[in-house]
């Protein structure tokens, strides 16, 4: 490591699926100037963002008995592990993303004597649907977890306003997510490649509404599907894993609509085929500042969108987009029909979106203003 050179240790609770925490870790690790940062990315588990990290030349290790769901023995395992890994490695920064491993990193870190620790909430977990106990418990985790750490990050405005611990708000910044341009397969060829990735022909008749998500139940697909059946003449491409596939297949059958509803699985690299879409949705339960939807709007694309965690910061309602209550079939079939009947308002609401992704969250931006709070 050269001379002056700081060393980084990115710390993320799981390495799959590649979700927003992990290509947040992978965008950054990779990006930092080598000049000044050796960076290095440990993880639960092995998985996409473990292969990508190494196909970059970023160094890795896996954390034993690191994971998303609560074990109190894995946990004290891994707080264990992760003291002796900050104490070997002696990072100059560790970053730390996602809940679970802030609040283990925070406090190893602590206790290992880092020079400065810095957390990511990528959306407040305590803010999910949870029951009562179990939302309190998680406040108190995020609470301490602020407060161990010596910088917090937040990725949207209401992350800001309901981050824990009042007194600790001038540790806690806004830096929103920032996406790169990219290069955008045709319309043509991009139906052609989700053709051939759900296995038939989708037809080109009708418009086609499209996302490209996690199969997961805090993605609200189930609201989208149910929408779908209210409104005729849409075909709804989803593109994506994940476990709740069987059961979303089922109830697109039960609906009586599985011929409009096309699963094309996981697509490497699927924002490249988002000019395949006439309308692309996001109704999820909960996000943090969704990749998913600054690369719909740099695709040009018109948004129907819950009004959830940072979605609000990129769509402005009836400006450039529709947000609707998360969870309303109702308000997501209205917006439908509305785009789906009204052709110059789908393009009045794409070119606003794409001028405000494009001014206001670039890439350059966010990887600024983050290496800015590794000075020390």
């Amino acid at each position: 490591m050269a001379m002056g050179t700081k060393k980084i240790l990115y710390l993320v609770t799981k390495s799959t699926p590649f979700g927003g925490a992990q290509r947040y870790v992978y965008e950054l690790a990779t990006a930092l100037p080598k000049d000044n940062f050796n960076a290095t990315v440990a993880f639960g588990g092995k998985g996409v963002l473990a292969d990508m990290l190494r196909n970059a030349g970023i160094p890795t290790m896996s954390i034993p008995h690191l994971e998303r769901d609560v074990s109190f023995m894995k946990e004290v395992r891994a707080f264990f592990f992760l003291i002796q890994l900050f104490r070997t490695e002696h990072p100059d920064i560790v970053h730390l993303n996602s809940s679970k491993a802030g609040g283990l990193g925070a406090l190893s870190a602590r206790i290992a004597g880092v020079k400065k620790i810095i957390f990511t909430a990528h959306g407040w977990p305590h803010q999910e649907k949870r029951p009562f106990l179990q939302k309190f418990l998680i406040y108190i985790s995020s609470w301490v977890t602020v407060l161990l750490a010596h910088e917090t990050i937040v990725v949207s405005q209401k992350d800001l306003k309901t981050a824990p611990a009042l007194f600790k708000k001038k540790s806690v910044r806004l830096i929103h997510n920032g996406v790169r341009p990219f290069t955008l397969t045709s319309r043509d060829d991009a139906r052609d490649n989700i053709s051939k990735a759900v296995g038939k022909l989708v037809p080109s008749d009708a418009l086609w509404v499209g996302t490209i998500s996690e199969l997961t139940r805090n993605k609200g697909l189930d609201t989208a599907i149910r929408a779908i059946a209210k409104v005729p003449d849409l075909s709804f491409i989803i593109v994506g894993a994940g476990e709740e596939r069987g059961q979303l297949e089922l109830l697109a059958a039960d609906l009586k609509i599985h011929e409009r509803v096309y699963f094309a699985g996981f697509i490497p690299d699927a924002r490249r085929l988002l000019k395949a879409f006439d309308i692309y949705t996001l109704t999820s339960q909960k996000e943090g500042l969704p990749y998913a939807l600054l690369e719909a709007g740099l695709a040009g694309l018109p948004v129907i969108a819950s009004g959830v965690g940072g979605i609000p910061d990129i769509v402005q309602n009836e400006v450039s987009g529709l947000l609707v209550k998360r969870g309303s079939v109702e308000q997501v079939a209205t917006a439908l029909q509305r785009l789906k009947d009204n052709p110059e308002l789908r393009q009045k609401y794409a070119g606003k979106l794409n001028k405000h992704v494009s001014e206001n969250f670039t890439f350059e931006k966010m990887l600024r203003e983050t290496e800015a709070l590794y000075k020390f």
